[in-house]
This record gives structure tokens, C-alpha cells and sequence, in this order.
């Protein structure tokens, strides 16, 4: 039937079906991460600590660029580790070309005089490589057997180290990851909301992952390394702008195991403002696809089972959610006169309910108003989808970016962000508007299958464009 249709009705037709269908297969893999969490138990191994004498080398890896607000809390954070002094080195990566250099130097300085960890200063001259250039620079100078790794908006608590390593009694752990907390998740709706997608991801996904022995990806913070497992999967790596991901999973599939342990939270900042949750979410977001371009047919060959790459190849292509959302609600405004699509419509959009049950299920484990939240967390995304899709697209293709830090909330006060580009949100409002007339004009002819739709694209795409051009 679809060959007899006229292009403009048989195009849009393939391109929302194809749209629906990728989300409606990864809300299936999110139900069956969810139905996972919630029949394992005591899914954390419980190994007995050992006292002092038994405790190995560690270093502190911190990776720093340009972080004046927020770096000297981070380091009386790591110097109050109760972890032995005499075993222990702290490696400040930085890449600062700012007052951040200066506030390390009178750091360490004022603390030499003390019974402290050896500290070491790394600083390359130059940002080849970002983040991973700087671990990998680190790598090739600690003493240490095992890397404990925090970003600059960090705050470890003292007995992290202790409550880690044990699981590395487990000569097949490669790195172990624990939970973020959020310093600042009431500060405004868009910290509540981020608040609210990463307690899903740490709640549910990451038990599931680590209960089934599926691909579980290293943070990029809050966690430990083993040194020799970092060798043996290549080193980190720049080819990607999430080194973090791309790392965990080359590892895995040497056949190293990566422990998930939610019993120990690391809290952390969360973007305050609009233009940092972009900065953000667009480097995650591209940086998936393209560790998706580089290692899905890796994944594939495993000798894992076809669950367990399922599980693999939908958290490698997560990212993907945002241009099949996109491209299918685009492609739905030219559906809109054929009344004979309504049924495909509404059946589509109600593929997605696994979604939703996955957020009720981490709204009610974290204790957060769940209806409430969903919409508006759905809402967000779905105004953020466009620059997300440019983002996901330009990963899948292999354009490469620079990696773009995330401005902290103390510097939104004081220009920080001055110099970046910034984001009209004019594209946002035009979309924002053309979706809002499409919602009128279902309602005033009967044709509702897409009305769900439009109608929270238009409140997300007009909220995102207002958040944009007001700057915040």
C-alpha cells in the first residue's frame, strides 16, 4: 500500500515508523533493565576490608581544567581521605590557562609544611587529547596500582577509598563505579530535573547492568581503576568525546568486570543553567555515538549472549533517542491530513509507556514526585532534541569536536561563561511555534493522534527557546 501513496505522505510515513520503532525498542530494553533491578537482590559482592597493612598504593587522579570556583574544595576534599598517608599520591591533571593555576600552586604550597600525601602537578602545555590526554599523561607517571579518579566539581567523602578497594580482592574487577549524589538538586527545576534522569541511570539501570553481567559503563568519575586493567585495554583514548565509555567497555570486552556499588555516594554539582546542561548533554550525547561507531560490531562479535548485547548496543546508541525523536515528531506534521494514520499514531505513542514506567519506578525508589517530574523531564528533552540530534548525527558521522567544558554554578555569577557561544534559541522558538499551530489545528479538525505530541514538543520547544534567549 505504502508504494501507492504520493512521496510526501509515503516519506514522512518511513521516517516517523522508523523514529517510533527505535524508541519503542529502547523503552523495551529500559522495561527489561527495570523488571532486572527489581528482582536481584544484594546484588553488590560483599568482600571483608582488610586492615591498613594490607592496603595497596592508590593514586587520585584530578583532572582540572579552568576550575577556579570549584578546585580548592575539591582538594581539602581528597586531602581528608582517612586512607594512609604513606600509601597514597594525589595527581592534579591541569590544564588550566586561567587563575586556576595559581590558586594550585598556593594550595600545595601552603600544605607542604604538613604530614599530607605526596602531591604532583602535571601540566602538559597544551589540551592535545582533553580529559583522556591528561588521565593518560597521569597513567604514564603514577606509582600507584589502582586510580581513583574525581572531576573538579566533586566533593569525595573521607572513607571513599576504603569502602572501594575492597572489591578489587576480585582479580577479574577491572574498575569499580559508585553513585553520584547532587549537591545542589533543589537550586532550581533544571538541577531537580537532571536530578531526576541520573537517579534513574544510577538506580536502575547500573544495578540491572552490574545484576546481569551486561556492558556497564564507567562514569568518568567517582570511581577506581585498576591500573593494569587501564594497560591491558589500550590506555584512554581521545577518539571520542567520552573516554569514559569508550574505555569501559574495550576493557569488558578483554574481559575485565566492572563492579557497580550504589552503597557509596559521591556527590557532585549539576548544570544550573540552560546553556551548561547543553554544554553537557551534547558532549555525553555525541560522545556515544561516536564509541557507537567505534565499537557497536565489537560488541556484536562478543561472546556475550544476544541479551546481554542488546543491553550493550542500546547503551552505546542511547544517545539516538533524541534524532529518532526528533525526526519522527518532524515527520509527523506531514502525516497530520491523512486521517487513515491516526490508529499508527496513538499506538506508537503508547509503545512508549515502558518509559514511564521505568521513571515511576526510580521516582518512587528515590522518593521523588514522579508525576510531577515526568512530564516536565519529557518536555525538556524533547525541546533539547534538535541541538541533541545535531550533536548525535555529527558523532555518527565522525566530525570531530573539541571537548567543551562544563561551566560550574559559581561561574554563571561571574562571566565564566563569557566567550562561549551563545545560543539564540530562535530555531527553538520558531519549531516551538509551528508545533503549537499543528496541536491547534488537530484539535480543530478531530485529528488527535498526534495532538500528545505536538502539544508537549510545542511546551518544550517555546520553554527551551525562552530559557536561551533570557540566558538562563
Amino acid at each position: 500500500m505504502i508504494m501507492q501513496w504520493p512521496i510526501w505522505i509515503a516519506l514522512p510515513f518511513v521516517l516517523y515508523s522508523a523514529g517510533m520503532l527505535f524508541l519503542f525498542l529502547f523503552s523495551l530494553v529500559q522495561l527489561d533493565l527495570l523488571l532486572i533491578s527489581l528482582t536481584c537482590r544484594n546484588y553488590t559482592e560483599k568482600f571483608t576490608n582488610t586492615g591498613n597493612e594490607d592496603l595497596p598504593f592508590v593514586t587520585i587522579q584530578l583532572p582540572v581544567y579552568n576550575e577556579k570556583f570549584v578546585v580548592e574544595r575539591l582538594l581539602e576534599a581528597v586531602l581528608l581521605s582517612d586512607y594512609p598517608k604513606e600509601k597514597l599520591e594525589i595527581q592534579i591533571l591541569d590544564d588550566s590557562d586561567d587563575e586556576t593555576v595559581t590558586l594550585i600552586n598556593e594550595w600545595v604550597l601552603s600544605k607542604n609544611h604538613e604530614p599530607n600525601p605526596k602531591f604532583s602537578i602535571i601540566r602538559r602545555g597544551t589540551r592535545a587529547g582533553f580529559k583522556a590526554g591528561a588521565l593518560q599523561e597521569g597513567l604514564l607517571q603514577c606509582r600507584g596500582s589502582f586510580i581513583a579518579i574525581f572531576d573538579a566539581d566533586f566533593v569525595p567523602p573521607t572513607d571513599f577509598l576504603k569502602k572501594v578497594l575492597h572489591h578489587f580482592q576480585n582479580e577479574k574487577v577491572g574498575a569499580v563505579q559508585t553513585r553520584w549524589g547532587h549537591l545542589n538538586e533543589n537550586q532550581n527545576l533544571l538541577t531537580r530535573l537532571q536530578a531526576f534522569g541520573l537517579d534513574a541511570h544510577f538506580t536502575i539501570e547500573q544495578p540491572a547492568r552490574y545484576c546481569s553481567d551486561s556492558f556497564l559503563n564507567f562514569n568518568g568519575t567517582a570511581g577506581i581503576w585498576r591500573k593494569s586493567c587501564i594497560e591491558n585495554a589500550g590506555g584512554w583514548s581521545a577518539d571520542t568525546l567520552t573516554e569514559d565509555l569508550d574505555l569501559s567497555f574495550r576493557a569488558q570486552l578483554k574481559g575485565w568486570s566492572i563492579v557497580y556499588d550504589d552503597t557509596v555516594v559521591c556527590p557532585a554539582e549539576l548544570p544550573a543553567t540552560i546553556t551548561s546542561v547543553i554544554t553537557q548533554q551534547q558532549r555525553w550525547n555525541k560522545g556515544g555515538a561516536e564509541t557507537a561507531r567505534k565499537l557497536a560490531a565489537f560488541v556484536m562479535r562478543s561472546d556475550k549472549s544476544v541479551r546481554k548485547k542488546m543491553h550493550g548496543l542500546f547503551q552505546l546508541g542511547a544517545s539516538s533517542v533524541f534524532p529518532a525523536l526528533f525526526i519522527a515528531a518532524v515527520s509527523s506534521l506531514f502525516l497530520m491530513p491523512s486521517q487513515g494514520l491516526k490508529e499508527i499514531s496513538v499506538s506508537s505513542f503508547i509503545g512508549l509507556l515502558p518509559i514511564a514506567l521505568f521513571y515511576l519506578a526510580s521516582g518512587i525508589k528515590n522518593k521523588q514526585p514522579f508525576l510531577r517530574l515526568l512530564p516536565v523531564f519529557l518536555m525538556l528533552n524533547m525541546g533539547l532534541s534538535r541541538l541533541h540530534t545535531i550533536s548525535v548525527v555529527s558523532g555518527w558521522f565522525g566530525k570531530k569536536s573539541p571537548f567543551i567544558r562544563t561551566p560550574k554554578i559559581s561561574a554563571n555569577k561571574t562571566g565564566y561563561v563569557t566567550g562561549q557561544k551563545k545560543m539564540s534559541g530562535l530555531a527553538e522558538g520558531f519549531l516551538g511555534i509551528i508545533f503549537s499551530v499543528a496541536s491547534v489545528f488537530g484539535i480543530a479538525t478531530g485529528n488527535n493522534g498526534f495532538l500528545m505530541l505536538h502539544l508537549m514538543m510545542a511546551c518544550g520547544f517555546l520553554w527551551v527557546s525562552v530559557l536561551l534567549l533570557r540566558g538562563k
